[in-house]
């Protein structure tokens, strides 16, 4: 029986997105794990399971459908902006409405069955690590909440969150979406409750870590919530390529999915949780690698960190463009 591998599934925020949304960030957390654990960025991903879980299809037809329905109408200005607006206020909308729990349902089942998929490959109790952004934090939330209140049907201990080892969510909205009064009362414990019955050796790294941009405007602290201030630690970083940092625009996912700081909290916590794991509570990071090696490797993390960046700027504006083509009916 080989190494027990480490799950770590990647929600996304409003939005639509392809299969490969999270690959930005695979690639930075891979190339930083290679390093400290000295492996080939091959040998991670039998140590780690990255899994994408892209769920906004699961409200387009919905979306589209209000679109046909007014995108004709003659007294409604700035087409293009209108539908950009859909596009991403549309998600939480859709996804939060009160009158349509089914919804929310749709959603939870996505995730619940990319879980499935993840159990597959990592096992069925592997550690579970959840990487969420802006709205997916939401999502993450309810649905683990969800889990831990035994409203989840699922067969490994995986699927029902059992293992939950860690938490990161990434400018999120929690704060202003009711933290302080989630579903059912009960609050989210990380790591799970039921943890230690299936790793006992994972004791000091599980954590929910909070990162969020200064100027992230729906980006909120978390820790200061009377409930469980000890839970959680929030952390601000800085994300945003070279044209949209420093702004309110720096809160897009593929910002932080490109933030070296982003990237260098989660594989800090992935390296400490793989130690534990293997009974090694003082991981040697590097440590056998020569100065000149070292250094080399950090150069080429800064470089591609950077080269990130701009990538994240010009989708950004691809994104923009595209949206804004939609909107006007442009193919």
């Amino acid at each position: 029986m080989g190494e027990q591998r480490i799950a770590v599934a990647i929600l996304h925020g409003v939005g639509r997105q392809s299969e490969d949304f999270a690959e930005p960030l695979i690639r930075g957390l891979r190339l930083r794990l290679a390093h400290k654990l000295q492996i080939t960025r091959n040998a991670v991903d039998q140590r780690f399971v990255f899994a994408p879980v892209p769920w906004a299809d699961v409200l387009d037809d919905e979306q589209e459908d209000f679109w046909r329905h007014i995108r004709d109408n003659r007294t409604l200005g700035l087409p293009a902006l209108r539908r950009f607006f859909i596009d991403y206020v549309g998600d939480a909308i859709a996804y939060e409405r009160g009158t349509s729990q089914s919804r929310r349902q749709h959603v939870h089942r996505r995730l619940a069955s990319r879980l499935n998929q993840i159990a597959r490959i990592a096992g069925p109790s592997a550690p579970l690590c959840i990487v969420a952004h802006s709205l997916g934090c939401v999502i993450a939330s309810n649905f683990l909440r969800q889990c831990q209140a035994g409203d989840i049907d699922a067969t490994t201990p995986l699927e029902r969150g059992e293992t939950l080892v860690s938490l990161f969510t990434l400018g999120s909205p929690l704060a202003v979406f009711g933290l302080g009064a989630p579903e059912g009362g009960q609050t989210l414990a990380v790591p799970a409750p039921t943890l230690r019955d299936h790793h006992p050796s994972l004791t000091a790294s599980p954590q929910w870590l909070n990162l969020f941009d200064a100027e992230d405007v729906l980006g909120w602290p978390l820790g200061w919530h009377g409930e469980q201030p000890s839970t959680i630690t929030d952390r601000v970083v800085r994300t945003g390529g070279p044209l949209c940092t420093l702004t309110p625009l720096s809160h897009a996912d593929f910002f932080y999915w490109t933030s070296s700081s982003v990237r260098n909290a989660i594989a800090e916590n992935l390296v400490h949780l793989w130690a534990e794991l293997q009974g090694d509570h003082q991981p040697a990071q590097n440590a056998g690698a020569s100065s000149l090696r070292k250094a080399g490797t950090k150069l080429h993390i800064a470089a591609a960190d950077a080269w990130a960046a701009v990538a994240a700027d010009i989708e950004f504006i691809k994104l923009v463009v595209t949206s804004l083509r939609r909107g006007r009916g442009i193919s």
